[in-house]
């Protein structure tokens, strides 16, 4: 192999959720696939090359990357990946960026088969949580949260509501945000054709009762050579509609503060995540190479008391947790804290130019990607 192939195709979740080949994203999908497509360039390794669809102008910002934090990247156009033989590492993968390789002629033995991807599209569904949960019961002496329902019709849903007002229903397969529905109103007809169209089309939906949360946050895995390592902590925040709305920036010592602060009890957190370490080892590392993230809350049962929820979902793909958890490692000045967002906009407000020392971001506003002269998404990181 000549070097490793790092691949933004945010649009990963919905292609999975149309399970075959032929996918088409969505304009807003391919318009942020554009935009931010050299996001990669903070957490690959020393040497990788990104895809990239405007690699002459990308090249020249990677030019002044290379002089400011010392980064060692390169961008390729997806017409020159036939002459290269590489290890491709894409933020998800799907039957559809399988086909989309091999019809840029990169040869089938670099790709993971058909299978490999089914399973991991397998794992990549929503009962992985109750797998998960179910397991950290077993292992963790504390109070957990009810594990979700898996409902295969609309009567078993509002059943399922009439139990647990006010419930979350998921679609097995969706993006950040998209494909959650909060029952507010289950007797009405909105309700009963986003439910029916859901289980049509990914022949189930998830059911979870609906949780008083404090602190959203994840714990980041790398799956490598069958065994699982914690890259770092991600804490974030959710808008009305579950969507990632920008997380913390920090070293590992000061995001792990703040959840324990939330939760009130290190030991439990610690116990936690060693448990849910272990079944990401136990059950996907021996079949899966890359990046995961698992979603977890704090959250206040009745009376006040807080309790943790250790599996909202588990995103077997990149996340910006992820990326967010490397860039504090790699580029952030010791002491600082920024703030992650990816928004849509031309210009968001700014912190000030970036204030870069010895190759760390100390301060100001660091864009995380070229903006090109059609961007519409933007993502950086202000640093007070």
């Amino acid at each position: 192999m000549e070097g490793k192939v790092f691949i933004f195709n945010p649009e990963n979740d919905l292609a999975l959720a149309y399970g075959e080949e032929g996918y088409t994203a969505p304009p807003a999908a391919r318009q942020l696939r554009r935009d931010l497509q050299m996001l990669p360039v903070w957490y690959c390794e020393a040497g990788s090359t990104v895809l990239s669809q405007c690699c002459d102008e990308d090249s020249a910002w990677l030019g002044g990357l290379r002089e400011s934090f010392g980064i060692e990247a390169r961008c390729i156009a997806i017409n020159h990946l036939q002459n290269h033989c590489c290890d491709y590492r894409p933020w998800g993968w799907s039957r559809d960026l399988r086909r989309r390789l091999l019809n840029e002629c990169v040869p089938a033995g670099q790709l993971p088969t058909v299978e490999q991807i089914d399973r991991w599209r397998e794992l990549s569904h929503r009962r992985i949580s109750q797998r998960l949960l179910r397991w950290v019961c077993e292992r963790v002496v504390a109070p957990m949260p009810e594990l979700p329902y898996e409902a295969h019709t609309v009567a078993e849903v509002r059943d399922y509501e009439l139990r647990h007002p006010r419930c979350y229903i998921k679609a097995p397969w969706s993006s950040s945000g998209h494909g959650v529905y909060r029952v507010l109103e289950p007797q009405s007809r909105n309700f009963e054709i986003w439910t029916q169209g859901v289980i049509n089309r990914q022949g189930s939906i998830m059911c979870e009762p609906a949780l008083e949360a404090v602190q959203d946050f994840a714990i980041e895995y790398q799956c490598q050579g069958g065994t699982a390592r914690q890259v770092g902590y991600s804490v974030f925040g959710n808008d009305t509609h579950s969507a990632y709305s920008g997380g913390i920036v920090a070293d590992e010592a000061t995001l792990r503060g703040i959840i324990v602060e939330k939760l009130g009890d290190a030991r439990l957190l610690d116990a936690v995540r060693e448990a849910v370490r272990q079944f990401v080892e136990a059950e996907i590392a021996s079949s899966y190479e890359g990046y995961l993230g698992v979603d977890m809350m704090v959250y206040a049962a009745e009376g006040g008391e807080r309790r943790l929820n250790p599996c909202i979902e588990l995103n077997l793909r990149t996340t910006m947790g992820v990326v967010t958890a490397l860039f504090a490692q790699r580029y952030l000045a010791p002491g600082a804290t920024g703030r992650f967002v990816v928004e849509q906009g031309k210009e968001a407000a700014a912190g000030g130019p970036a204030v870069i020392e010895g190759g760390k971001l100390r301060g100001g506003t660091l864009w995380l990607t070229p903006r090109y002269a059609d961007s519409r998404y933007t993502a950086r990181i202000d640093v007070k």
